[in-house]
C-alpha cells in the first residue's frame, strides 16, 4: 500500500509505502497526514517481483475538536476545546430550544464566551474544526456537541414544605434557577446533613427511593410538585442535582401513620380518663382539648400511658371535644397526623347560679343580682340573662328578651354581677342560659327566678 498526495503512483515504490506483504483486506494508517488530500494505492503481488496495476482511493483526515467543555454562568456559557495544529479554526453553532441557530467564529483559539442567554434554559452547542486544503479549499470536520444550561450558583433547598393533596401530597420550595430538584424518601431514622454533597449510590444505600414528581406549576420563584401518597412516614430530602448526586437540602417528615384505635373517655369525679389501643410502632400521641375559647395539648408516650393506666385530665378544664393525633419524631423534626375526635362521656361541667330579683313598688323597675359558681369549671363562660314578662318561665334563650350577654370568669370558682331590668310588668321571670353547650347551667329554685 502506497500513500501519495493526490497523484496516482507509477509503481509500488512511487510514494510512501505504508504497508507491505500484508494478506489482510484491511489496513489502518495511524500516521495519515491531517488536513491533506491523499491517495492510497494498493498493488497486488504473488511473488514480490511482479505487481498488478493499483486500485486507488482518495481521503482527507479531518479530526474533530476534542476536550470540548462548557462552564455555564447565570446568563452566559464559556466554551473551551482543543484542535490539532493543522486546523485553521473552529465554527461553533448555538441552538436554542425553539430551533433558532447562531453561528460563532471564535477569534481566540480554544475558547468562546456566549452571552445574552436565558437563565435556566438548555442550549445545544456544536463545534466543527476548519481545515484549508491545498489550493485554498475549505473543509470542516464532523461536529462534536454538548448541552449547557445557564444557571446561578448551586444551593440547597432549605424551605421544603409538604402538604396533603387530593391525589397524595404536594411539595413546595423556592426554585433554584438552572438546577433540577429531586425528592428522595428515606427512613425517618436516616441521617443526612443539609448543604453537603451526596451521590445517588449513597442515597440508595440509605434505603432511599427517588419519588416520581408530577408536572406542576408555581409562581414568584416557587416550585410546586405533586406525588403519590406515601405508604408510611418518611424523611423527605430535597436534592439539588449536580452531576452524580447533588446538594442535600433541609429534610421534612411527611407521610401517614396509623391512628389510635377504640378511643374512649370516662368521667370519674373530677377526672376525665382517656384510653385507647396504641398503633404498632414507636409513636407518641398528642391529646388535645378545648379550654374555654382556647385549646391545650399534651404529649403522651407509651411508657407514661402504661404507668398511669391511660391519660387523666381535670374534668373542670375540659369544656369541649377531645382529640388524639399520632406523632412521629425524627431527630429535631416531627410529623403529626390528622386528629380524631373522642366522644366525651358523661355530662358537661355544671355551672350553678342564684338570683335575687326585685321590683320597686313605685315605678315598677326591676333589678336582679346574679351569683355564679362551679365546683368543676375553672375558665370563662359566656352566659345569657333572659327576661320574660309572662305567667310561664322562658324555656330557651330565644323564649324572652336577652337583657345581658357577658363572659363570666370562674377561674376562682365564683363570680357575681347585677343588672337593671328597667320597667317590668309582673309576673315576670329571669333565667340564665349558656351561649354554647360547653357547660351545663343548673337553675336555682323557681321562687328565685320569678318576680312579683
Amino acid at each position: 500500500m502506497v500513500r501519495t498526495t493526490a497523484e496516482i503512483p507509477v509503481d509500488h515504490k512511487d510514494g510512501d509505502v505504508v504497508a507491505a506483504g500484508i494478506e489482510a483486506t484491511k489496513f489502518r494508517d495511524a500516521k495519515a497526514p491531517i488536513g491533506t488530500l491523499v491517495r492510497y494505492s494498493v498493488f497486488a503481488t504473488r511473488d514480490g517481483s511482479s505487481y498488478s496495476d493499483p486500485a486507488t482511493a482518495t481521503s482527507v483526515v479531518l479530526p474533530t475538536p476534542y476536550d470540548f467543555a462548557a462552564a455555564p454562568g447565570t446568563t452566559d456559557v464559556s466554551l473551551s476545546w482543543a484542535t490539532p495544529p493543522e486546523a485553521a479554526g473552529v465554527v461553533v453553532t448555538e441552538t436554542a430550544p425553539d430551533g433558532t441557530r447562531n453561528e460563532h467564529r471564535p477569534a481566540t483559539p480554544g475558547q468562546l464566551a456566549v452571552g445574552g442567554l436565558r437563565t435556566g434554559t438548555k442550549y445545544r452547542f456544536s463545534a466543527k474544526a476548519v481545515y484549508l486544503l491545498a489550493g485554498g479549499e475549505r473543509r470542516e470536520s464532523a461536529a462534536v456537541e454538548l448541552d449547557a444550561t445557564p444557571r446561578g450558583s448551586i444551593r440547597s433547598v432549605d424551605d421544603l414544605r409538604v402538604e396533603a393533596a387530593p391525589a397524595g401530597h404536594a411539595a413546595r420550595w423556592s426554585s433554584v434557577v438552572g438546577y433540577t430538584i429531586e425528592l428522595w424518601a428515606l427512613p425517618i431514622t436516616a441521617h443526612v446533613t443539609p448543604a453537603t454533597r451526596i451521590t445517588s449510590a449513597e442515597l440508595t444505600n440509605l434505603s432511599g427511593r427517588r419519588l416520581t414528581l408530577r408536572p406542576g406549576s408555581g409562581g414568584s420563584g416557587e416550585t410546586v410538585r405533586e406525588f403519590d401518597a406515601l405508604p408510611d412516614v418518611s424523611l423527605l430530602v430535597p436534592i439539588t442535582l449536580d452531576g452524580d448526586g447533588g446538594l442535600v437540602g433541609t429534610p421534612q417528615v411527611a407521610g401517614s401513620a396509623p391512628s389510635v384505635q377504640k378511643p374512649t373517655s370516662e368521667r370519674f369525679g373530677d377526672e376525665l380518663r382517656l384510653s385507647w389501643e396504641w398503633p404498632k410502632g414507636d409513636y407518641m400521641v398528642e391529646v388535645g382539648w378545648r379550654v374555654g375559647s382556647g385549646r391545650s395539648t399534651k404529649r403522651v408516650s407509651r411508657t407514661s400511658y402504661n404507668d398511669d393506666g391511660g391519660v387523666r385530665l381535670p374534668a373542670s378544664e375540659v369544656s369541649g371535644e377531645v382529640t388524639l393525633a399520632t406523632v412521629v419524631r425524627a431527630g429535631s423534626q416531627e410529623w403529626v397526623s390528622a386528629p380524631i375526635s373522642v366522644p366525651v362521656s358523661g355530662v358537661a361541667p355544671v355551672v350553678k347560679y342564684a338570683l335575687s330579683v326585685k321590683r320597686s313598688k313605685f315605678g315598677g323597675k326591676g333589678t336582679v343580682a346574679v351569683s355564679v359558681e362551679s365546683a368543676q369549671f375553672r375558665d370563662s363562660v359566656e352566659l345569657l340573662t333572659v327576661l320574660k314578662e309572662a305567667k310561664f318561665m322562658p324555656n330557651a334563650s330565644s323564649d324572652g328578651t336577652v337583657v345581658d350577654r357577658r363572659m363570666v370568669d370562674l377561674s376562682s370558682g365564683r363570680s357575681s354581677f347585677s343588672l337593671d331590668l328597667g320597667k317590668v310588668v309582673a309576673p315576670f321571670w329571669v333565667r340564665v342560659f349558656p351561649s354554647s353547650s360547653g357547660v351545663r347551667v343548673e337553675d336555682p329554685p323557681t321562687s328565685q327566678m320569678r318576680g312579683q
